[in-house]
């Protein structure tokens, strides 16, 4: 059974090497906060921070281990190095999940959030500096009847444009400009506007956006029925839309 390498095996086995002007512009700018000037004092902080949630006689004994587990290149996640141990109101957290349903408030018939509700959650989220993953897919098609109030639905892309807006307006904890991801199922009518969406210049500057794949694959292509969701009906008849990925 292999042992455990101890704090001078682990440094002596890293390779070193000098600061990049690059790697020191973006550590002075992401993550060294007021009165820190070194990695070191930065590796000082988080370590501090990691070992304060533990019983006040150990954290003496964490706060060193953490401290070498940084030196030997055990380095948190973005969110971990920038904002712990600062006292601002800061997710520690990179990545969140947040559900979007098809309704515009409160819940949507299989308990999802409707749309700005879940863009009001989401904003908190960025607030605090974490990044924002949805999955548009639940939104009825544009086009599509909405009953109750005898009108027509614009569809996802329409509301992705207004989680754009609140994207670029929110100022994130920590100097980090908000991050968010969307993905539309393949054969949600709207896809092939969702797929192309970002070669308009400007349109969803705040959003990678992707399309989730769940037809049959085919030599390379993607072919499904692209169904009206509201109705049921299909919209035209079978098409072929190869998997493309806008970033």
């Amino acid at each position: 059974m292999n042992s455990p390498l101890d704090h001078a095996q682990l440094t002596d086995a890293m390779l070193q090497l000098p600061p990049q002007p690059i790697s020191t512009d973006v550590l002075r700018e992401k993550y060294l906060k007021d009165g820190e000037s070194t990695v070191e004092e930065l590796y000082d902080r988080v370590a501090r921070a990691l070992a304060s949630v533990e019983q006040p006689e150990l954290q003496a004994r964490y706060e060193q281990e953490f401290r070498r587990n940084l030196d030997a290149g055990a380095i948190g996640a973005g969110r971990i190095m920038s904002a712990a141990g600062t006292g601002i109101q800061a997710t520690l957290i990179n990545c969140f999940v947040q559900p979007v349903g098809d309704c515009i408030q409160g819940v949507d018939d299989d308990g999802y959030p409707g749309i700005y509700e879940a863009l009001r959650e989401a904003a908190e989220t960025m607030r605090r500096g974490g990044g924002v993953g949805y999955d548009f897919s639940r939104i009825r098609p544009k086009g599509a009847r909405v009953k109750g109030t005898a009108s027509t639905a614009s569809g996802p892309c329409s509301y992705i444009n207004v989680f754009d807006q609140s994207c670029a307006t929110v100022e994130s904890a920590g100097s980090r400009r908000g991050a968010q991801m969307g993905v539309l199922r393949i054969d949600h009518p709207d896809v092939l506007e969702f797929i192309t969406a970002k070669r308009t210049p400007g349109r969803w500057n705040n959003f990678n956006v992707s399309a989730r794949d769940r037809c049959l694959h085919r030599g390379g292509a993607t072919r499904c029925r692209l169904g009206s969701g509201a109705s049921g009906r299909t919209r035209g008849r079978t098409q072929t839309a190869r998997r493309q990925t806008a970033c």
